[in-house]
């Protein structure tokens, strides 16, 4: 975001005082989120959240209607955007726990599959929507690391078989999407 921050300094296009706006706003919601988990308003920091993704939603409209440049506006936008919907599939499953609904072990692996499904629905329609690749890395990161904790000596170690394969397609699924936007593009491109 420093990126951004510096680069907006010193250009200017028809979509960047939007963007500048919308990103103040989110920074602001960042903040306010920070403040609401920290003190554990659980609640509050989902709302929070919700009001964050929807500034970052409101950017993603204006990047793709701009041509700011590449890397000190899309990227670091897809990447934040990525990361917050991604956070934001967290917060509403803390939200769930902190209900203390007393569900078995496999209900909670069952849910915890599911969550990643939705995340990989969402995260899918979101990337190709704004032909975004590095929204769709946030998601190969975030999978992957749920892969590796769940494979993991010091983690799960491979008792939860639903949560494994639910992250491992979603990894294999963002790619593939990825895979094809990057082609479309290349394909685009030299014609």
């Amino acid at each position: 975001m420093a990126v951004f921050v510096i680069y907006q300094f010193k250009h200017d296009s028809e979509t960047l005082p939007a963007i500048r706006k919308a990103f103040i706003a989110s920074a602001i919601a960042n903040m306010l989120w920070l403040t609401a988990w920290h003190t554990n308003e659980i609640l509050a920091s989902l709302i929070v959240m919700i009001g964050l993704l929807i500034f970052l939603i409101w950017i993603a409209f204006l990047r793709s209607k701009g041509s700011d440049s590449f890397w000190a506006v899309q990227v670091p936008f897809g990447l934040y955007f990525g990361w917050i919907t991604v956070a934001t599939i967290a917060n509403v499953t803390v939200f769930l726990v902190s209900l203390g609904l007393d569900v078995s072990q496999l209900a909670q692996e069952r849910l915890t599959a599911l969550i990643l499904l939705v995340g990989l629905a969402i995260g899918i329609r979101t990337m190709t929507k704004f032909r975004d690749i590095s929204y769709g890395l946030v998601f190969i990161w975030a999978n992957l690391g749920i892969l590796l904790k769940q494979l993991s000596e010091t983690g799960y170690q491979g008792q939860y078989i639903r949560i494994i394969l639910a992250a491992l397609f979603s990894v294999l699924v963002f790619a593939v999407f990825i895979y094809k936007i990057i082609h479309d593009d290349f394909i685009k491109d030299t014609i």
